[in-house]
């Protein structure tokens, strides 16, 4: 799992991204001088003209309210892209997305499915990423199948508020029904977003000339399996879930700008 020195760091390499976010909340915070990345619509004209410099309303997003991640740690997510397994990727984009969700003021959650059982009510404040930290650093993948319907009667029957509930797994064709069927149940309380990991081998394969048979014949067979893969999200995304369909080095990203939008949407 991630230190809280490499959280830092990893906000600091966000902050081009994050930057584009301030001031777009929903609740009116203070008045503070114009800076490169507010809008136009966010300019005070009266203080403006009083200050004779550009003055901008600064916003924040609504609080008090509680973000749960649904980790799979089964087979799915042993698989390793580089050095890192998708699980241990996983680990690394929860905290960095708790840590900001923390930092905005709402409550951070946890429960892990398909392996050791691990749940952890919301935690507040900028210090539970530490909180985090040490009931998360041991935990590790198994060789389990995923069962997504128990996972969501597990959620659903400990959690009653209406909540962000982020559930990352690596979703398969055949786990169309099942995921389909856990997604509804989530659906009836919570705002759902499903993250999936998509192994760089199909982009790679897909971007590789075909160049003889056995090229033209993986090209083929992955650019099945990616059809597939995308019928399924497809699915879900017509139940009015949000789908992110990632590979490992972006879905520490996805999830934070997911994050931002949903905040932004007043959808909770």
């Amino acid at each position: 799992a991630s230190s809280h020195i490499g959280l830092e760091q990893e906000m600091r390499r966000l902050g081009v991204h994050l930057s584009q976010r301030r001031g777009s909340g929903m609740e009116f915070k203070q008045l503070r001088e114009f800076i490169e990345g507010d809008e136009l619509k966010q300019i005070d004209w009266k203080a403006t003209a009083k200050e004779r410099k550009p003055i901008s309303r600064e916003y924040q997003d609504e609080r008090d309210q509680d973000i749960y991640f649904l980790l799979d740690c089964g087979r799915r997510l042993r698989h390793k892209d580089g050095d890192l397994s998708h699980f241990d990727t996983s680990m690394n984009a929860i905290l960095l997305s708790a840590y900001i969700a923390l930092r905005q003021g709402d409550g951070t959650g946890f429960q892990s499915f398909a392996g050791e059982p691990r749940w952890l009510p919301p935690v507040k404040g900028p210090s539970g990423i530490n909180t985090l930290l040490n009931q998360l650093y041991d935990l590790h993948s198994s060789t389990q199948n995923t069962d997504f319907i128990k996972a969501a009667e597990q959620f659903t029957q400990r959690v009653q508020k209406r909540s962000l509930v982020i559930l990352i797994s690596n979703v398969r064709d055949e786990d169309k029904d099942d995921l389909i069927a856990a997604a509804k149940l989530l659906k009836r309380k919570h705002m759902v977003v499903i993250a999936s990991l998509r192994e760089n081998f199909y982009d790679d394969t897909l971007n590789e000339p075909v160049v003889d048979f056995d090229g033209a014949v993986r090209y083929a067979e992955t650019h099945h399996q990616m059809d597939e893969r995308y019928s399924t999200l497809k699915q879900l995304r017509k139940l009015g879930l949000s789908v992110l369909d990632c590979t490992p080095q972006n879905l520490h990203l996805s999830m934070v700008e997911e994050y931002f939008r949903i905040k932004r949407s007043g959808q909770l």
